[in-house]
């Protein structure tokens, strides 16, 4: 599997005109990520696709975090969470700005508050926590909900 999205020079290096990759955006074979970047719309990877080119837009050392990575750790149920992709980047970085997209500016995201899985970063399941905390936009039996899973997974990766 991969998840490189497509770039308009590697298109154009596959042999795709100009013209050709405008057709397939105007058709919808070809979903713009960002300028110069698509992803194809029958891919079966398209969501993670997309991620990986947030994520690498966002610069060395950007993850996936907050709602997004809590619903890789499986704290979805949640209400109250936005749909957007949420990502955290270190301070240095230019920011993005994208419909659907939120950034986390961060000065501190250590190597071992990430975990990679399938060629995606996302902010481990103690600092995706802390993270929602800190935004506190959830109701407080949500935020309770939250912890206690938080608390009964530590317990079981420790035993």
């Amino acid at each position: 599997m991969s998840l490189l999205p497509l770039t308009h020079s590697a298109l154009i290096e596959m042999g795709l005109s100009p013209s050709a990759i405008r057709h397939r955006l105007q058709t919808g074979a070809y979903q713009r990520v960002y300028s110069g970047v698509y992803i194809d719309r029958d891919s079966p990877f398209r969501e993670a696709q997309t991620l990986a080119a947030w994520l690498k837009r966002c610069g060395p050392g950007a993850a996936l975090s907050h709602h997004s990575a809590a619903r890789f750790h499986g704290l979805d149920s949640t209400e109250g969470w936005d749909s957007e992709i949420h990502i955290t980047q270190m301070l240095q970085h230019k920011t993005p700005t994208s419909t659907g997209l939120q950034v986390h500016r961060s000065r501190t995201l250590a190597e071992d508050q990430v975990i990679w899985l399938e060629g995606l970063r996302y902010t481990n399941r103690a600092r995706t926590t802390l993270d929602l905390l800190a935004i506190a936009s959830l109701p407080a039996a949500s935020l309770i909900s939250l912890i206690r899973r938080c608390c009964a997974c530590a317990t079981e990766n420790s035993k």
